[in-house]
C-alpha cells in the first residue's frame, strides 16, 4: 500500500473541534504574548496572578492547590508558574506542612501587574476575537467548560 492510499481516507484534522481549539490557542499564546511583553510576562503567569488577586479578594489565605483548582493547571505546573511570580516578587509564598499548600500572598506590585495586564488581556481578546463574538464566545466555551469539571 503507498502513503497516498494511507491518507485517502485519512480524517481532516479541521474537522475535529479539539484540533481547532489546539491551533486557535497556539495563535493566541504568540499574540498575547506580543501585547505582554512590555510586563516581562507571560499569559500563564498573568492569568496566574490575576487568578491570586480574585482569591484573595474572597478567601481569608490562598493557598497553592486554589491557584490550580481556579486556572484548572496542574499542580506541577502552578508552582513553576508561581515560582516564576515570587521572583519577579508579584506574590510571596509561606512554606506550610504540605508543600502544595502553601499559602500564596500577592504584593503591591503584583496587584498593580495584575491590574495592568488584565486591562491589556481584555483588549487583546476584543482585538484577536473581535468585539461582536467575545461575549457569545466566551459563554459558549463557559458552558463546555462547565461540562468537564
Amino acid at each position: 500500500m503507498s502513503i497516498d492510499q494511507l491518507f485517502v481516507n485519512a480524517p481532516n484534522p479541521e474537522d475535529f473541534a479539539g484540533f481547532l481549539i489546539w491551533q486557535l490557542s497556539n495563535k493566541w499564546e504568540k499574540y498575547v504574548n506580543q501585547q505582554l511583553k512590555e510586563f516581562n510576562a507571560s499569559q500563564g503567569e498573568c492569568f496566574h496572578l490575576i487568578s491570586i488577586l480574585q482569591l484573595s479578594a474572597r478567601l481569608s489565605e490562598v493557598t497553592q492547590v486554589d491557584v490550580a483548582r481556579v486556572t484548572g493547571g496542574s499542580m506541577m505546573n502552578t508552582s513553576k508558574i508561581l515560582k516564576s511570580l515570587e521572583k519577579k516578587q508579584w506574590i510571596t509564598r509561606q512554606t506550610a506542612s504540605d508543600p502544595r499548600a502553601k499559602k500564596v500572598e500577592i504584593t503591591e506590585a503584583g496587584i498593580v501587574t495584575a491590574k495592568d495586564t488584565a486591562m491589556v488581556l481584555g483588549k487583546a481578546n476584543e482585538v484577536f476575537f473581535g468585539v461582536n463574538h467575545t461575549r457569545e464566545l466566551i459563554a459558549t466555551l463557559q458552558e463546555i467548560n462547565q461540562n468537564h469539571l
